[in-house]
């Protein structure tokens, strides 16, 4: 999946963003906040692969 090149830490780094974003939405969720409003990963608030909408029955 990696390539037998990776090492433990190179594939530790790619996934550290993704981890500290999940905590940043469950931070916000358990405080009343509405993680979409973070603009984690959005690029000026748009995703045009995925919009906001298709994502509604994934993540609840």
């Amino acid at each position: 999946m990696f390539g037998k090149d990776s090492t433990k830490g190179g594939i530790e780094f790619q996934f550290r963003t993704l981890r500290a974003n999940g905590a940043r939405q469950r931070e916000a969720f358990e405080n009343g906040i509405d993680p979409q409003t973070l603009n984690i990963g959005a690029m000026n608030g748009k995703c045009e692969n995925f919009p906001i909408t298709s994502f509604q029955d994934f993540i609840i």
